[in-house]
Protein backbone atom coordinates (compact mmCIF):
# COMPACT_ATOMS: atom_id res chain seq x y z
CA UNK A 1 0.00 0.00 0.00
CA UNK A 2 1.38 3.42 -0.96
CA UNK A 3 2.12 6.09 1.65
CA UNK A 4 -0.66 8.23 0.16
CA UNK A 5 -3.23 5.44 0.48
CA UNK A 6 -2.07 4.61 4.00
CA UNK A 7 -2.46 8.25 4.99
CA UNK A 8 -5.94 8.33 3.44
CA UNK A 9 -7.01 5.16 5.27
CA UNK A 10 -5.61 6.49 8.54
CA UNK A 11 -7.45 9.76 8.00
CA UNK A 12 -10.79 8.06 7.43
CA UNK A 13 -10.33 5.91 10.53
CA UNK A 14 -9.41 8.95 12.61
CA UNK A 15 -12.38 10.93 11.28
CA UNK A 16 -14.74 8.08 12.06
CA UNK A 17 -13.38 7.61 15.55
CA UNK A 18 -13.68 11.31 16.39
CA UNK A 19 -17.23 11.56 15.05
CA UNK A 20 -18.28 8.39 16.90
CA UNK A 21 -16.86 9.67 20.18
CA UNK A 22 -18.45 13.10 19.70
CA UNK A 23 -21.84 11.58 18.91
CA UNK A 24 -21.70 9.57 22.15
CA UNK A 25 -20.83 12.76 24.01
CA UNK A 26 -23.78 14.59 22.46
CA UNK A 27 -26.07 11.68 23.33
CA UNK A 28 -24.96 11.81 26.96
CA UNK A 29 -25.56 15.56 27.15
CA UNK A 30 -29.02 15.23 25.59
CA UNK A 31 -29.97 12.37 27.91
CA UNK A 32 -29.02 14.42 30.95
CA UNK A 33 -30.84 17.51 29.67
CA UNK A 34 -33.94 15.43 28.95
CA UNK A 35 -33.83 13.90 32.44
CA UNK A 36 -33.35 17.25 34.19
CA UNK A 37 -36.01 18.94 32.05
CA UNK A 38 -38.47 16.15 32.83
CA UNK A 39 -37.87 16.51 36.56
CA UNK A 40 -38.19 20.29 36.29
CA UNK A 41 -41.50 19.86 34.46
CA UNK A 42 -42.77 17.49 37.17
CA UNK A 43 -41.88 19.94 39.92
CA UNK A 44 -43.57 22.81 38.11
CA UNK A 45 -46.68 20.67 37.67
CA UNK A 46 -46.65 19.92 41.40
CA UNK A 47 -46.37 23.63 42.14
CA UNK A 48 -49.31 24.35 39.83
CA UNK A 49 -51.40 21.89 41.85
CA UNK A 50 -50.60 23.76 45.04
CA UNK A 51 -47.73 21.58 46.28
CA UNK A 52 -44.84 23.43 47.88
CA UNK A 53 -41.66 23.17 45.82
CA UNK A 54 -38.24 24.32 46.99
CA UNK A 55 -37.16 27.22 44.72
CA UNK A 56 -33.52 26.25 45.25
CA UNK A 57 -34.22 22.85 43.73
CA UNK A 58 -35.77 24.46 40.65
CA UNK A 59 -32.83 26.82 40.35
CA UNK A 60 -30.40 23.92 40.67
CA UNK A 61 -32.09 21.95 37.90
CA UNK A 62 -32.14 25.00 35.64
CA UNK A 63 -28.43 25.60 36.32
CA UNK A 64 -27.64 21.94 35.54
CA UNK A 65 -29.48 22.18 32.22
CA UNK A 66 -27.71 25.42 31.35
CA UNK A 67 -24.30 23.92 32.16
CA UNK A 68 -25.01 20.88 29.99
CA UNK A 69 -26.02 23.10 27.06
CA UNK A 70 -22.74 25.00 27.44
CA UNK A 71 -20.75 21.75 27.44
CA UNK A 72 -22.69 20.44 24.44
CA UNK A 73 -22.05 23.70 22.58
CA UNK A 74 -18.32 23.41 23.28
CA UNK A 75 -18.36 19.84 21.98
CA UNK A 76 -20.09 20.99 18.77
CA UNK A 77 -17.49 23.73 18.30
CA UNK A 78 -14.66 21.21 18.70
CA UNK A 79 -16.20 18.86 16.17
CA UNK A 80 -16.78 21.75 13.77
CA UNK A 81 -13.15 22.84 14.05
CA UNK A 82 -12.03 19.27 13.43
CA UNK A 83 -14.27 18.97 10.36
CA UNK A 84 -12.82 22.18 8.88
CA UNK A 85 -9.26 20.90 9.33
CA UNK A 86 -9.61 19.18 5.93
CA UNK A 87 -10.60 22.38 4.09
CA UNK A 88 -7.07 23.06 2.79
CA UNK A 89 -4.00 20.87 2.47
CA UNK A 90 -1.64 23.49 3.90
CA UNK A 91 -2.43 26.47 6.09
CA UNK A 92 -1.06 28.55 8.94
CA UNK A 93 -1.55 26.39 12.01
CA UNK A 94 -1.56 27.56 15.61
CA UNK A 95 0.13 24.63 17.33
CA UNK A 96 -1.22 25.48 20.80
CA UNK A 97 -4.81 25.63 19.53
CA UNK A 98 -4.42 22.31 17.72
CA UNK A 99 -3.08 20.61 20.83
CA UNK A 100 -5.97 21.99 22.89
CA UNK A 101 -8.42 20.81 20.22
CA UNK A 102 -6.93 17.32 20.01
CA UNK A 103 -6.99 16.91 23.79
CA UNK A 104 -10.58 18.15 23.92
CA UNK A 105 -11.65 15.69 21.24
CA UNK A 106 -9.79 12.84 22.95
CA UNK A 107 -10.99 13.66 26.49
CA UNK A 108 -13.85 11.14 26.49
CA UNK A 109 -11.60 8.30 25.32
CA UNK A 110 -8.96 9.22 27.92
CA UNK A 111 -11.61 9.27 30.64
CA UNK A 112 -12.73 5.77 29.62
CA UNK A 113 -9.17 4.65 30.36
CA UNK A 114 -9.16 6.49 33.69
CA UNK A 115 -6.47 8.91 32.51
CA UNK A 116 -6.48 12.65 33.23
CA UNK A 117 -4.85 14.86 30.59
CA UNK A 118 -3.30 18.17 31.68
CA UNK A 119 -2.32 20.67 29.00
CA UNK A 120 0.24 23.48 28.97
CA UNK A 121 0.01 25.02 25.51
CA UNK A 122 1.20 28.64 25.50
CA UNK A 123 4.12 28.52 23.06
CA UNK A 124 2.67 30.90 20.48
CA UNK A 125 4.16 28.78 17.66
CA UNK A 126 2.53 28.94 14.23
CA UNK A 127 3.59 26.74 11.32
CA UNK A 128 2.55 26.34 7.71
CA UNK A 129 1.51 22.69 7.62
CA UNK A 130 -1.42 20.29 7.30
CA UNK A 131 -4.01 20.94 9.99
CA UNK A 132 -5.67 17.54 9.59
CA UNK A 133 -2.38 15.63 9.52
CA UNK A 134 -1.29 17.35 12.72
CA UNK A 135 -4.56 16.48 14.47
CA UNK A 136 -4.31 12.86 13.29
CA UNK A 137 -0.77 12.62 14.64
CA UNK A 138 -1.71 14.21 17.96
CA UNK A 139 -4.60 11.76 18.25
CA UNK A 140 -2.25 8.84 17.61
CA UNK A 141 0.14 10.13 20.27
CA UNK A 142 -2.64 10.59 22.82
CA UNK A 143 -3.93 7.11 22.02
CA UNK A 144 -0.51 5.50 22.46
CA UNK A 145 0.30 7.43 25.64
CA UNK A 146 -3.00 6.84 27.43
CA UNK A 147 -3.14 3.17 26.39
CA UNK A 148 -0.20 2.35 28.67
CA UNK A 149 -0.69 5.02 31.34
CA UNK A 150 -2.98 2.99 33.56
CA UNK A 151 -6.13 4.04 35.38
CA UNK A 152 -5.59 6.98 37.72
CA UNK A 153 -2.58 8.30 35.81
CA UNK A 154 -2.08 11.86 34.62
CA UNK A 155 -0.70 12.56 31.16
CA UNK A 156 0.99 15.96 30.87
CA UNK A 157 0.90 17.45 27.38
CA UNK A 158 3.08 20.50 26.76
CA UNK A 159 4.09 22.66 23.82
CA UNK A 160 7.44 24.44 23.62
CA UNK A 161 8.92 26.65 20.92
CA UNK A 162 12.25 25.23 19.75
CA UNK A 163 14.19 27.13 17.11
CA UNK A 164 11.82 27.61 14.20
CA UNK A 165 9.57 24.76 15.24
CA UNK A 166 7.90 23.20 18.24
CA UNK A 167 8.14 20.21 20.53
CA UNK A 168 4.97 18.64 21.84
CA UNK A 169 5.64 16.47 24.86
CA UNK A 170 3.48 13.68 26.29
CA UNK A 171 5.00 13.08 29.73
CA UNK A 172 3.93 10.68 32.43
CA UNK A 173 4.13 7.49 30.42
CA UNK A 174 6.44 5.81 27.91
CA UNK A 175 4.62 4.00 25.06
CA UNK A 176 6.07 0.60 24.25
CA UNK A 177 5.93 1.43 20.54
CA UNK A 178 6.00 4.68 18.59
CA UNK A 179 2.69 5.20 16.73
CA UNK A 180 2.91 4.08 13.09
CA UNK A 181 2.25 7.45 11.45
CA UNK A 182 5.21 7.68 9.07
CA UNK A 183 3.24 9.19 6.14
CA UNK A 184 1.83 11.87 8.44
CA UNK A 185 5.25 12.68 9.86
CA UNK A 186 6.55 13.12 6.33
CA UNK A 187 3.74 15.55 5.54
CA UNK A 188 4.43 17.48 8.73
CA UNK A 189 8.23 17.48 8.43
CA UNK A 190 8.24 15.99 11.91
CA UNK A 191 9.64 13.15 13.96
CA UNK A 192 8.51 11.16 16.98
CA UNK A 193 10.89 10.38 19.82
CA UNK A 194 10.25 8.13 22.81
CA UNK A 195 12.25 7.23 25.89
CA UNK A 196 12.39 7.44 29.70
CA UNK A 197 13.53 11.07 29.67
CA UNK A 198 11.00 12.49 27.20
CA UNK A 199 8.12 10.02 27.39
CA UNK A 200 6.74 10.62 23.91
CA UNK A 201 7.67 13.74 21.98
CA UNK A 202 6.51 15.09 18.62
CA UNK A 203 9.05 17.43 17.03
CA UNK A 204 7.80 19.82 14.34
CA UNK A 205 9.99 21.92 12.06
CA UNK A 206 9.47 24.83 9.68
CA UNK A 207 9.23 23.75 6.07
CA UNK A 208 6.45 21.20 6.13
Amino acid sequence: MSAENRCSDTGLACFGRVVASASHEFKNHLATIREKAGLLSDLLAMSARGREVDPARLAGLAADIQQRTVEADEAVKRLNSFAHSVDTLLCEVNVDAHVQLAVGLFARLAAQRGVTVDVDATSGVELSTSSFALLQTLFACLDAATAVAGSGATLRVSVAAVGRGARIGFAGTVPQEVPDVAPLLEMLNAELVTGPEVGLELRLSIGA
